[in-house]
This record gives C-alpha cells, structure tokens and sequence, in this order.
C-alpha cells in the first residue's frame, strides 16, 4: 500500500477552498492493477462552493492518471528516478 496525504487549495483562490486529501493505492498480491482510494475532507470554505470546484479537480487527477497508465514502464521508470533525484 502507498499512501500520499496533501492539503490543496481549489482555484478560484479567493473563495477560501481548502482541503485535505489522501490518494490511497493498493493491490492485492496475486493482481498486477494497483486500486486507487481518495479521501477528500474540506477544510476551509463553503460546502456548496467546494463540492461544485472538486469536479474539475477529480477530472484533473483522473487524466493524470490515465496518462500515467499510458506511459511506457520506461518512461515511468525515468519520471520515478527524477523524482528520487529531487527529492535528495
């Protein structure tokens, strides 16, 4: 299981959205797709304005996933070293 907790602020910016949200991944071990959960708890602004902004943020995580999926596993064996790189 990998687990990557972040809080994001929704744009616009001036309406004050903030939330803190868990992309959970796991797979069971005799299954090669990994299962993506994502726990998503506002924090700050109103709930109407938030549930109505996390739409384009949904579709926005969602195409990159799918184009995470598209890529060769060397091309995303070159993005992992890179950000192993960064992150020394």
């Amino acid at each position: 299981m990998k687990k990557l907790e972040l809080e994001t602020r929704l744009a616009p910016y001036e309406r004050g959205v903030i939330q803190a949200v868990q992309l959970i991944m796991s797979r069971r071990r005799d299954e090669k797709r990994w299962t993506m959960r994502i726990h998503i708890r506002r924090i700050a602004g109103m709930r109407e304005t938030w549930i109505r902004l996390n739409r384009p943020f949904l579709t926005h995580l969602r195409r990159q996933m799918l184009i995470w999926r598209s890529l060769s596993p060397s091309e995303r064996e070159s993005y992992m070293r890179k950000e192993k790189t960064r992150g020394d």
